[in-house]
């Protein structure tokens, strides 16, 4: 697993069944995210700002983390942040007041798995605001309002989901046509 650091003493936490070092990004259990930064922060204070996401990307033995996937566990950090579980003091995380935890919604859940999910929602309407309105009311029940993590979480989704080729929809929320060259 990651975890090595230049920090002095630094060890690598137990991130059991969050090691996506053998699958990639799409199988990290994105409801724990939050939970590990905050143990992270926990046992290395004083990380810096901008080296926290990199710091992460070690401890869950990630190799190859693409741009965006960067800037979603960037989110997962700053939702940490918004839970209390950890602070930003003169550009170090610290420990915050609350204790470390995951996002309900999300526990257990994968990138993967969500844009599977969000696939078989496929037939439930042609636009793309109705896709993304029906998957968050299967994570968050119908009528809730999702935080907003959860609703980063649920697009990045439907846009592996459409990348996978998962969805048939082009950006304009229209069903793509196949049609042969025939015509």
């Amino acid at each position: 697993m990651g975890g090595d650091t230049d920090d002095e003493g630094a060890r690598p936490l137990d991130v059991q069944g969050l090691d996506a070092s053998s699958t990639g990004f799409e199988f990290v259990d994105l409801g724990a995210v939050p939970e590990v930064a905050a143990r992270l922060v926990a046992a290395r204070q004083g990380i810096a700002e901008r080296r926290l996401v990199d710091e992460l990307v070690g401890e869950l033995g990630l190799v190859d983390v693409r741009h965006n996937e960067r800037r979603l566990l960037g989110r997962l950090v700053w939702s940490a942040r918004g839970r209390r579980m950890i602070e930003l003091r003169d550009g170090a995380w610290v420990p915050g007041p609350a204790a470390p935890a995951g996002i309900p919604q999300l526990a257990g859940r994968t990138l993967d798995d969500l844009a599977s999910q969000a696939g078989e929602l496929k037939a439930f309407d042609t636009s793309e605001d109705a896709l993304f309105r029906a998957f968050l009311a299967e994570l968050v029940g119908e009528g809730e309002r999702a935080a907003r993590i959860v609703a980063i979480v649920a697009g990045a989704a439907i846009a592996l989901a459409r990348r996978r080729g998962d969805l048939d929809y082009d950006r304009g929320g229209q069903a793509r046509l196949g049609i042969d060259a025939d015509g």
